[in-house]
């Protein structure tokens, strides 16, 4: 704007800056007192990040994810992990090597992969997947009424599993690029694969596989087809979710495009 524009234009900037709570995106996201060609906008007190928003300092960073999809995702992946014990009370044996049930064919670790690089707020990368994982023991539960099957000697192990696939997914804030994000996707499946079954082998009590080396082996060999169900999550899901199925740049605010002002009323 033109240090010698109209009284009018400063006064109208004035009124959006002094009406109800608005961010400011100026091709990225800005703190909450920009300068806009020699004018500056202050938001109101109550201004505050929204939860699902990309802070990366890249191309990318004026999309957002969209709610819809991701809990509907969220709610897919519970659904997914609740199917089985559903179908067992109809005779199918939950027994992978006796069933051709895919396991860990989900939404699930592609959306913690996701959260790391695009929630704005860290603890919800974690706390989203966490009460979606959470919500499916809860499930397997009531589903079996095996409280063993819910609170098992490894969830802990599973929990950091997890983090550590959204703790990956923090890389990717500094970029989309596809190369990254398969990168991102085939490393955080093997962090899973390792960590989780290292907890399955080294909590199991010798039950299943002895603990020594060859029973570790053992174990990561029986979990193969494990692996191979969350690679093909990972090339499903991946692509729908770092595209504009998912992704949404926000609107711009009809009342100042002149200005290049977006204003996100709360």
């Amino acid at each position: 704007m033109d240090t010698d524009a109209p009284q009018a234009c400063v006064n109208e900037l004035d009124r959006i800056a002094g009406s109800a709570s608005f961010t400011v995106h100026i091709g990225a996201w800005r703190s909450p007192v920009a300068r806009l060609n020699g004018v500056q906008e202050v938001a109101s007190s109550n201004l505050a990040a929204p939860i699902f928003f990309p802070t990366t300092n890249t191309k990318d960073c004026d999309v957002k994810p969209r709610l819809s999809v991701i809990f509907a995702l969220l709610a897919v992946s519970v659904t997914v992990r609740l199917i089985p014990y559903v179908l067992a009370q109809f005779g199918m044996a939950l027994e992978p090597g006796n069933t051709t049930y895919p396991w860990n064919f989900s939404p699930f670790l592609p959306i913690c992969l996701f959260g790391g690089a695009m929630f704005a707020r860290t603890r919800m990368a974690y706390l989203a997947p966490f009460g979606a994982w959470l919500l499916g023991d809860l499930g397997i539960w009531a589903l079996t009424g095996r409280a063993d099957w819910a609170f098992y000697a490894h969830q802990p192990v599973i929990y950091l599993s997890v983090a550590l696939v959204a703790l990956i997914g923090f890389a990717l804030r500094r970029g989309h690029s596809w190369k990254r994000v398969a990168g991102a996707g085939l490393g955080s499946s093997l962090a899973f694969f390792v960590l989780s079954n290292f907890g399955v082998w080294a909590f199991g009590g010798g039950a299943v596989y002895p603990l020594n080396f060859a029973g570790l082996i053992e174990c990561y060999v029986m979990a193969i087809p494990y692996l191979r169900n969350t690679l093909v999550s990972m090339a499903v899901f991946l692509p729908i979710l770092f595209s504009r199925v998912t992704l949404t740049r926000p609107m711009s605010a009809p009342s100042a495009p002149q200005y290049g002002l977006a204003a996100s009323r709360t």
